[in-house]
């Protein structure tokens, strides 16, 4: 029993240690999707599964903790979510798919009389500076 025991606190170890990485890496990248996150924890030294990195992510996202986005791709990014109800919206260059964030511009007292909003989500596609300097006419 003790064997299974200490087999069990391992996993529940490694687990906890994963979504700790994820967050960090998450606080530094700000987006991420799993095929970057698997590259960027192999370069931390640290190897784990895809399927574990796919679960760790999922319960992130069931617990709360971060928000997935598609932002109109088949591409999954995953955002910590943010504890302070700061809401920002989302920039998507459709040339070099850089995310930017801004600051949400929307005015809620604007809304049709009678309605009440109670979530958005902003995301506007172009071309982010670098690729505006190089797009042709």
């Amino acid at each position: 029993m003790g064997i299974l025991r200490n087999r069990l606190h391992k996993t529940a170890v490694k687990k906890r240690n994963l979504k700790d990485l994820i967050t960090s890496i998450l606080e530094e990248k700000h987006y991420a999707g799993v095929p970057e996150l698997m590259t960027l924890l192999e370069k931390q030294g640290r190897s784990f599964n895809k399927s574990s990195v796919y679960r760790s992510i999922e319960k992130m996202v069931e617990d709360q903790q971060v928000c997935r986005h598609s932002f109109g791709t088949d591409k999954v990014y995953y955002e910590l979510r943010h504890t302070d109800h700061h809401h920002h919206d989302h920039f998507v260059c459709r040339q070099c798919d850089k995310i930017q964030t801004f600051e949400c511009q929307l005015d809620y007292s604007k809304m049709p009389k009678g309605y009440t909003a109670e979530h958005h989500h902003v995301t506007i596609f172009g071309l982010c500076d670098v690729c505006a300097k190089h797009a042709t006419p």
